[in-house]
C-alpha cells in the first residue's frame, strides 16, 4: 500500500486530477457565500505561481511530458487488485 501512495497514485493525483480551491468566504446575512478558484491540478498551480523556482518547474514539466495517465491508471488498478486479493 505504501508503494501505491509513494509512486503511482501520487503522480496521478498531482499531475492529472484537478481540484477546486476555496478563494474566499463572505458572510451574507445568516449565510456564508463561498467563492472557488477554477479547477486546476497541483502541477498547474505550481506552474502559475510566480514564487516557484524556474528550475524545479522545468524539471516537473519534463517529468509531466514523460507520464502517461492511462499507464498510471492501469498501474494503480493493478496495485489495488493485489490489495483486494489480500483482504
Amino acid at each position: 500500500m505504501n508503494a501505491l501512495y509513494r509512486q503511482d497514485l501520487r503522480l496521478f493525483q498531482n499531475r492529472f486530477l484537478p481540484s477546486v480551491k476555496l478563494v474566499r468566504k463572505v458572510r451574507v446575512g445568516s449565510r456564508i457565500r463561498r467563492a472557488y478558484d477554477r479547477a486546476q491540478t497541483p502541477f498547474e498551480r505550481v506552474q502559475s505561481c510566480p514564487e516557484a523556482d524556474p528550475l524545479k518547474v522545468a524539471h516537473l514539466a519534463a517529468l509531466q511530458a514523460q507520464l502517461d495517465p492511462f499507464a498510471l491508471a492501469e498501474a494503480i488498478d493493478q496495485h489495488l487488485a493485489r490489495l483486494y486479493a489480500l483482504a
